[in-house]
């Protein structure tokens, strides 16, 4: 098994409620070869003094007090005084299995760059809403976990889709080379892009089906706030995903991906009545599917269907939707 040190970053913003447990759940690992970097985001609340506390409870500890610059900024601080071989990142109102970072690093062999585990989401310590798993250990290149990632059919029984697996920080671990030259940007969606840029340079990535993430899903929490906010910055991100795209296949997932997040996004205008911003991005998606030669054929039905309906029945998409979506 591997031995190098694993660099633990955590971004730490008003969790003076949730932070020791986060913290206890990394320093219980049973690998013990850790450096646990805490980056205080400007927090208002007790988080500071718990911080500085905690790192007198454990010399692996490391402290990072910042001007408020959002989970992005403080995870690229993370990065930047990063020393270990590989790296992780864990949200400071989550918590880890005790075996998490041994089952990961176990499958750190052979070429591989990238490990990944199970996601529980959970409201409280004992009990899990739904989990993810992979359904056995292998592996995959670099390319396919970005298409896995990007669109992935399968649902669980619960609706929940597998590619969850693939598009967060979180439930990974990485050898450390692979972020020299990426930093993450935004509040929301700061995982899609930057983990586009990871898996282009990666060749090979390991799944187990060990749950290692504990993903708390406490209300007020910046991902659960405003969905339209959400839903406009994750649409922006995959914009920008084409950017990066190096084969024709990338290119057309990148593309079908944004076509639903831009019907994600009418439907949001639709649900809070803006019916201005409705029309221009109308208007601005029927003029880039245009350009990129797209004409609605091969998406399902649904897409098929609202595309026709944007084209030549606007008035009745709006209707519809707001009929759907606001009861």
């Amino acid at each position: 098994m591997e031995d190098g040190k694993i660099s633990v970053i955590v971004p730490v913003y008003q969790a003076e409620d949730y932070l020791e447990r986060c913290v206890n759940s990394i320093r219980g690992q049973t690998y013990r070869n850790l450096e646990i970097i805490l980056v205080d985001d400007g927090s208002t609340d007790r988080s500071p003094e718990i911080c500085d506390r905690l790192v007198e409870q454990d010399e692996r500890i490391v402290v990072i007090h910042k001007k408020n610059g959002g989970p992005s900024a403080a995870r690229n601080a993370g990065l930047d005084a990063a020393t270990g071989d590989y790296v992780s990142f864990v949200d400071s109102d989550d918590w880890l299995g005790a075996e998490s970072y041994e089952h990961l690093i176990r499958a750190m062999e052979d070429g591989v760059q990238i490990t990944m585990g199970g996601l529980g989401n959970c409201e409280n310590e004992t009990e899990l809403i739904n989990e993810l798993r992979f359904d056995r250990r292998d592996r995959c290149s670099g390319e396919e976990a970005l298409l896995a990632m990007l669109y992935s059919p399968r649902k669980d029984r619960k609706g929940c889709r597998d590619h969850m697996l693939y598009m967060t920080l979180w439930n990974k671990l990485f050898r450390i080379e692979l972020w020299e030259k990426v930093r993450l940007e935004g509040r929301i969606t700061e995982d899609v892009l930057a983990l586009f840029q990871v898996y282009l340079i990666t060749d090979q990535v390991a799944r187990i089906p060990e749950l290692v993430y504990y993903y708390f899903r406490r209300p007020g929490s910046l991902t659960r706030g405003n969905e339209h906010e959400g839903r406009k910055e994750s649409l922006e991100s995959l914009k920008r995903l084409a950017d990066y795209a190096t084969t024709k296949k990338l290119m057309d997932v990148c593309i079908d991906m944004r076509v639903i997040a831009e019907f994600a996004m009418l439907n949001s205008l639709v649900m809070t009545n803006d019916r201005q911003a409705y029309w221009e991005k109308r208007k601005e998606l029927l003029q880039w599917m245009r350009e990129q030669g797209k004409n609605g054929k091969g998406y399902v039905m649904k897409y098929q269907v609202g595309l026709f309906m944007l084209r030549y029945l606007p008035h009745l998409f709006w209707a519809y939707t707001k009929r759907k979506y606001c009861k």
